[in-house]
């Protein structure tokens, strides 16, 4: 069974690759797939990285089927907008106007209140967390005076 693991893949090439590894997971994961490839086995692998077995059976399994680049960590995106494109240029030009102009009779802005507008206007809810990162990405910052920009 480890003589099938990244048959295409000699020993010298995989222990060059994790040694000269800058990333230091991308290494150790490396190093479990030059212990595999010597036979040993998930749990032996586990045990010698005092790692849990089911992240090192992830790591072989991600890199048996997807090649060596799998090595890395995967950038999560976060999840996708609820607002489209256009739903963002009006929530922006909103902002700009502020949240009299928006008919809230209010001086400022607030994550809370830009919160019920987005609900009202757009009938899309966040939590207010995710306002303050979606009116960051706007290109809006907080300031201690009454205004978001």
């Amino acid at each position: 069974m480890a003589e099938a693991f990244l048959p295409n893949v000699s020993m010298t090439r995989l222990r060059d690759m994790q040694r000269r590894e800058k990333d230091p997971k991308a290494r150790h994961r490396l190093l479990a797939c030059v212990h595999r490839k010597r036979g040993k086995t998930i749990m032996e692998i586990a045990d010698t990285l005092n790692t849990p077995r089911s992240t090192v059976t992830g790591w072989i399994k991600n890199i048996e089927k997807g090649g060596l680049g799998k090595r890395y960590d995967v950038k999560n995106k976060g999840a996708a907008c609820k607002l489209t494109g256009r739903q963002l240029e009006a929530l922006e030009r909103d902002l700009e106007a502020g949240p009299a102009a928006a008919g809230l009779g209010e001086d400022a802005w607030t994550m809370p209140l830009v919160r019920t507008h987005i609900k009202k206007k757009f009938r899309v809810e966040y939590h207010v967390h995710s306002v303050w990162d979606l009116v960051r990405r706007l290109g809006f910052a907080y300031e201690s005076a009454p205004a978001l920009r």
